[in-house]
């Protein structure tokens, strides 16, 4: 298979067609082959029309009764895939989508976890997934966990516990996955965001 393009971004919400504009435009110009999307604010049944000029094949899971949570997954026009399978969270959660992408076979995942609790609720939806991925498997999301701490947080700690912690590394491993911007950033100390968890 040919180099792709994978981003992954929690947009807060992809109701108001200006932000969406912004946002597309913006996955033109990183030429993003598959976009991973969180908290799209899509109520189910109720998915504004999307452009698919770009990004010709578009899947979601939303919440049934709220705006809030939901993931996406979009897929440019130009990429030839063939939708064999899916897994949608009801709750809005995490949408795995599993398919021939040219020729290859491949299962990508989009999870956004909560803010409190996320270990279970990450656990869940890591051992759904590997009951159902095959092929190259290609996961993008905002998991709410500082993988390592020291690294990943401000504080330099994480509020939950070296156990869990150890539990949903040996979940990541089992399917193989790997922080790929830590990977190739091994000691920087970088975030794209910071939200406080509200009492």
């Amino acid at each position: 298979m040919a180099e792709i393009v994978v981003t992954s971004w929690n947009v807060r919400g992809l109701n108001s067609p200006q932000k969406r504009s912004r946002v597309f435009q913006h996955l033109r110009s990183l030429h993003s082959d598959i976009s991973i999307f969180q908290e799209t604010h899509f109520k189910r049944g109720k998915t504004p029309n999307l452009p698919l000029t770009y990004f010709s094949h578009w899947y979601h899971s939303s919440h049934a009764s709220s705006k809030s949570r939901g993931v996406s997954i979009a897929i440019r026009k130009s990429m030839p895939f063939t939708l064999q399978n899916s897994m949608i969270d009801p709750e809005g959660r995490y949408l795995f989508l599993k398919g021939l992408l040219a020729n290859t076979l491949v299962t990508v995942a989009g999870i956004y976890a909560p803010n409190s609790g996320q270990i279970p609720c990450l656990i869940d939806a890591l051992t759904k997934l590997q009951s159902f991925r095959e092929g190259l498997l290609i996961v993008g999301g905002d998991l709410n966990v500082a993988l390592e701490p020291p690294l990943d947080s401000t504080a330099r700690s994480s509020s939950m516990s070296h156990r869990q912690l150890r539990a949903l590394g040996k979940k990541l491993k089992c399917l193989h996955l790997i922080d790929v911007w830590r990977l190739s950033h091994p000691h920087d100390r970088d975030y794209t965001h910071y939200s406080e968890v509200l009492p």
